[in-house]
């Protein structure tokens, strides 16, 4: 609008960069418990909140410590996440015990899916390469990021899917839970942002 020397008011919306890199900053942490040896999920819940606490969009959760629960606060609320688990899920690591049952196995096909299974894992764990290569949260972020180059691609068009109720009863409409849902999804801000400024409008024959 300021480089077309259109007249209007300056328009605030709310960011979502604070709690983007909340996340991110807690799986760079949960990469690095991964690579210290005898951390746990309460030690990496404590390292977590050491790079964390005090940030803008961090907080410790009703449940706190007992749970090693931790929140996030999104623009369209706080959501909370407990750790419990979280270092051993993200190493992805199969439990040694899974091939060692294929291999016992009476049947050929399935002794030599085992013999496959577990040449594929050994060769994996010798591949050179930090942890963020081979971790669940490493694995997210790469596909995130081409999913986000294919879409710079594209022209963008959304079509939200909004849940009428829980119940999944036909012809119920819980108004605050779709209220909900148009508030996390971000189109109440789109559209508030729209209305503010000169958003571009199809011609209905157009749209169509």
């Amino acid at each position: 609008y300021g480089r077309e020397g259109i007249l209007w008011d300056q328009i605030s919306w709310t960011s979502n960069e604070a709690s983007i890199e909340a996340v991110d900053v807690a799986l760079d942490v949960l990469d690095e418990s991964c690579l210290l040896p005898a951390v746990d999920d309460a030690k990496f819940y404590l390292m977590a909140l050491k790079r964390l606490e005090g940030g803008p969009a961090f907080a410790v959760a009703d449940r706190g410590r007992v749970d090693l629960a931790f929140a996030v606060k999104h623009y369209a609320g706080e959501v909370t996440y407990e750790s419990g688990g979280f270092v051993e899920m993200n190493k992805d690591e199969v439990p040694a015990s899974v091939p060692e049952l294929l291999e016992s196995s009476a049947k050929g096909p399935v002794r030599a899916l085992a013999a496959r299974a577990r040449s594929y894992f050994q060769e994996k764990r010798g591949r050179r390469g930090s942890i963020v290569n081979r971790s669940v949260g490493g694995q997210f972020r790469r596909q995130l990021s081409a999913l986000e180059a294919v879409i710079d691609k594209t022209e963008r068009s959304y079509v939200r899917c909004l849940k009428p109720n829980d119940e999944l009863r036909p012809g119920v409409f819980d108004e605050e839970r779709v209220t909900e849902q148009l508030r996390c999804g971000g189109v109440e801000e789109a559209v508030r942002v729209g209305r503010m400024g000169y958003p571009e409008r199809y011609k209905h024959h157009e749209f169509v």
